[in-house]
């Protein structure tokens, strides 16, 4: 993917209008842009991989948005369309927050060649420091963002509010029995949340895949699970969320545990095989001897897979096709019509996590405009937020930081490529009985 140029200023006024969001407006009754105090200006942000600052407004600014992304190694194209998705955010809200001038600041993860996460927790504890930056924009994995967070925990005083469209661990936001016990208050500040997201997480994943199978009239599911611990999970929380549909779970295996007979997955007599994992040579091996013992995926037995599963080169497996997936978020097809104009004024190939990332940042500035500029009272605010119109649809965050409605695509592998199929925003009774499953 290449690099997407942003573009410079908006063309249509009467387009620059309709996106906007009312404390962006820019108008003629628009109040004076506030800064903390009177004289005080935004310094260079200082963080081990962080860029310059950057600020396309009037005047000085007075606040600072941070953003966590991957910019090296494998995923080095998508994040920098998150950080692309990030600056058009703010430049269409004129870098301004109701009266608040906005700055940002984008800052590399530092992932490439390492199994941990070089500097996760090191820009976490750097921005903290900075009293410019009152937010943080995550857009890493889970891994990350618990770095990030615990990093932020610790800091001496209240530290920056953190919002992601990309973190999908449970445990960052709510308890449950696979949480370890120090979870979700390590990452909180002083017995106070500090992180949101706009992305449902993997417990509603799990629930929305069980609430797929009673729509398609699948009452009897095998699960087959990695032994990573997001395959583990997420097959965990779909039984118990499946019971709760009226789903069967016939059996349950770990298809990393030895060679996975398809034949004795048969004799169970299910309606469908659910995959829960991370695509890797061995999902496409088990998908085309599931469909050599068990027929088509959209035969007698069907084919569900988890998030993990989303990936172009299971969909171009000739065995594939008719393959289920669920997974947070929704394509750019399915946005609601403001979000489909930000994307093409965003350019082409726009990912999901773009999309989340670019909402992340909207409900970060709606927050900070109903706020008094300070950390603690945006903290105050985002924990509040009921936003119409987002770039997504309606966005509200509950007292935990989760968003709803939490919605989740389910893609179909078609003639080699997955195609959105539906939304599902699971019921709160399903994910309420995935989350008990941990």
């Amino acid at each position: 993917m290449k690099w997407l140029a942003l573009v410079a200023a908006l063309a249509v006024a009467g387009l620059v209008a309709g996106l906007l969001l009312r404390g962006g407006d820019d108008g003629d009754d628009a109040p004076p842009a506030a800064t903390r105090a009177e004289g005080d200006e935004v310094e260079a942000v200082v963080g081990p991989t962080c860029g310059d600052l950057e600020y396309g407004g009037d005047g000085e600014p007075g606040l600072v948005v941070a953003q966590l992304t991957e910019l090296q190694g494998p995923d080095r194209a998508v994040g920098i369309q998150q950080t692309d998705a990030a600056r058009l955010a703010l430049q269409q809200h004129g870098w301004r927050a109701g009266p608040w001038r906005v700055a940002y600041v984008s800052c590399d993860s530092g992932t490439q060649g390492n199994a941990g996460f070089d500097f996760c927790a090191e820009n976490a504890r750097e921005l903290a420091r900075d009293e410019d930056v009152v937010a943080l924009v995550s857009a890493t994995g889970s891994g990350c963002t618990v770095e990030q967070l615990e990093a932020l925990a610790a800091a001496d005083d209240v530290p920056p509010a953190v919002v992601s469209g990309t973190a999908t661990f449970p445990c960052l936001t709510h308890e449950g029995p696979g949480c370890q016990e120090s979870e979700p208050e390590r990452y909180s500040f002083d017995g106070r949340p500090i992180f949101a997201r706009v992305v449902a997480d993997e417990d509603a994943e799990a629930a929305a895949l069980a609430e797929l199978a009673a729509q398609e009239g699948l009452r009897r599911v095998f699960v087959l699970h990695g032994r990573d611990a997001y395959g583990a999970q997420v097959a965990a929380a779909f039984t118990a969320a499946a019971e709760a549909a009226g789903v069967e779970v016939v059996g349950t295996e770990d298809w990393d545990a030895g060679a996975i007979a398809m034949h004795g997955v048969g004799r169970a007599e299910p309606d469908a095989v659910l995959l829960a994992g991370v695509g890797d040579p061995t999902v496409a091996r088990l998908i085309r001897e599931k469909v050599r013992v068990l027929g088509p995926n959209d035969g007698a037995v069907r084919l569900l897979g988890s998030d993990g599963l989303l990936r172009p080169a299971l969909a171009n497996l000739p065995a594939a096709e008719g393959l289920l997936v669920a997974s947070p978020g929704l394509p750019v097809e399915r946005l609601p019509e403001r979000g489909r104009a930000f994307a093409v004024e965003l350019g082409g190939g726009i990912q999901p996590e773009s999309m989340l990332t670019a909402q992340a940042v909207e409900v970060l500035l709606e927050a900070i405009a109903r706020s008094d500029g300070t950390r603690a009272g945006l903290l105050d605010a985002l924990f509040a937020t009921k936003m119409e119109d987002g770039l997504i649809g309606d966005v509200a965050l509950d007292e935990h930081g989760d968003p709803t409605p939490r919605r989740v695509t389910i893609y179909r592998a078609v003639d080699g490529r997955f195609r959105p199929d539906r939304t599902i925003d699971p019921g709160d009774e399903l994910v309420e009985a995935a989350a008990g499953a941990r």
